[in-house]
């Protein structure tokens, strides 16, 4: 992969980023202000649906978590910069619909089945994690341990 396929492929990247952080925002911003009408915060942890959305997005963190360092255990094996990336790219995918598919659980539940703010303020935790996980080309040469050769395509 020459170094302009790399930067470009990196730029797609956060693309997907973007669109999954955009997508997240303009779901919730439809469910508060066009389908609720009367909302309410009740920090009541004993209600079915808090629990489930806590429960959700604990599973879905640690599963996050627990893939990212299964994965990584594959690094050993990745030969050249395009694997690497390959790796990453689909590592981050998957980390970012993790992420989201939490949010978006617990907006559902916000804007169908309780009008409790809780739940999106829950939401705010997953949204964290995806805000976090942005791609750049230093986290992928940290994590991916390239050499001092392979830094130096990056950067050309």
């Amino acid at each position: 992969m020459a170094n302009s396929d790399l930067l470009a492929a990196f730029n797609v990247l956060r693309i997907i980023h973007f669109a999954m952080l955009s997508g997240v925002f303009m779901f919730s911003m439809a469910f508060f202000f066009f389908i609720t009408n009367s909302y309410y915060l009740a920090w009541d942890f004993n209600n079915f649906f808090v629990m489930i959305a806590a429960c959700i997005i604990a599973g879905t963190m640690a599963a996050s978590f627990i893939i990212k360092n299964q994965k990584m255990q594959e690094l050993m094996h990745l030969k050249t910069v395009k694997e690497k990336f390959i790796h990453y790219q689909s590592l981050s995918i998957l980390r970012y619909t993790l992420a989201q598919g939490s949010i978006l659980t617990c907006i559902v539940l916000f804007g169908f089945m309780e009008n409790n703010l809780l739940l999106l303020l829950l939401a705010l935790i997953p949204l964290l994690l995806l805000i976090s996980l942005y791609p750049s080309l230093d986290r992928f040469s940290e994590e991916y341990r390239l050499t001092t050769a392979e830094k130096q395509l990056l950067k050309t």
